[in-house]
């Protein structure tokens, strides 16, 4: 298995079309200790002892470290305060039953922020219902800090929403989650993101995009993702965290883990 400075894995879901633990099994024999658990995706909601006893025993056995994508479904952002409290009390339910597992951050989705030119009522009232999200993002993130160690949990950019949530990241203490291919979906500058926010960053979520969809293999011929360009700021940086390749296909996995080997071991001559 290649030794990296940071952790390489995939998720629990390399073939969706199998459970939780089919996908470990899978990952360990593609050489991949990091896994990311997809809660929700399949069905893991609510997380019962049965599910958390068995993901132990596998953390045992294969001296694996985890990762947990938190539910999709959260509406961390959503106007309605009771709409906000059910995703907290979920979040609070969670971080109880998975806390033995000892995972190393939770991905987490605040989303999504209103932006303009969606409504046939006008701008001026847009912007008011963005402001209304803000304090949404706000009340739940003030929250949710005192829930678990903020540093636990990594606020995923999605689309182009992040510039609003920097200011509550930094407030509150909160780490992040770079992905890299929602990135280039939405023709942000990868590189400067990782820069500006390298000291924040506990795991990277690594896929690119082919033909106009993201979660695809990397080393494509018309990428756009200057993948050595990256893995020589992250050695050079020293990130020692988590990269995730979140890819839902075998073969994309294996074709991703020989173009990093290869990148590796390039920089490191």
């Amino acid at each position: 298995m290649e030794q990296y400075p940071f952790r390489l894995g995939a998720t629990s879901l390399t073939n969706p079309m199998q459970d939780v633990f089919a996908n470990i099994d899978l990952n360990v024999r593609l050489g991949l200790k990091s896994i990311e658990v997809t809660l929700e995706f399949p069905q893991t909601l609510p997380v019962d002892r049965n599910f958390i006893s068995k993901l132990v025993e596998y953390k045992e056995k294969y001296e694996l470290d985890y990762t947990i994508h938190l539910p999709l479904s959260l509406r961390m952002t959503d106007v309605n305060p009771f709409i906000r409290d059910a995703s907290l009390k979920t979040l609070e339910e969670i971080f109880a039953a998975v806390g033995e597992i000892q995972p190393l951050a939770y991905i987490l989705h605040v989303t999504p922020m209103f932006k303009t030119g969606g409504t046939p009522l006008g701008r001026p009232f847009e912007v008011q219902l963005h402001e209304h999200r803000l304090n949404a993002v706000e009340d739940t993130l003030s929250r949710l800090k005192d829930m678990i160690e903020p540093r636990l949990i990594a606020v995923e950019n999605l689309y182009s929403e992040f510039e609003f949530l920097d200011e509550y990241i930094k407030k509150y203490e909160y780490s992040v989650c770079m992905d890299v291919g929602h990135l280039l979906l939405h023709r942000a500058d990868v590189y400067l993101f990782y820069h500006r926010y390298k000291e924040r960053i506990k795991v990277i979520h690594l896929h690119d995009v082919v033909n106009g969809k993201d979660h695809q293999q990397l080393g494509e011929s018309n990428s756009l993702l200057d993948l050595p360009g990256l893995f020589h700021l992250l050695r050079q940086y020293n990130y020692q965290e988590t990269i995730i390749l979140e890819q839902f296909k075998v073969k994309h996995i294996q074709q991703s883990q020989h173009l990093i080997k290869d990148i590796w071991d390039q920089l490191s001559m």
